[in-house]
């Protein structure tokens, strides 16, 4: 899944889901 799919997905939460995918998967 490309960050861009996850802002796409998430986008309502996606201020919280993006740094928490970034930080878990950096």
């Amino acid at each position: 899944m490309t960050a861009t799919n996850v802002v796409t997905t998430s986008f309502p939460i996606s201020p919280f889901v993006v740094p928490a995918y970034v930080n878990i998967h950096a």
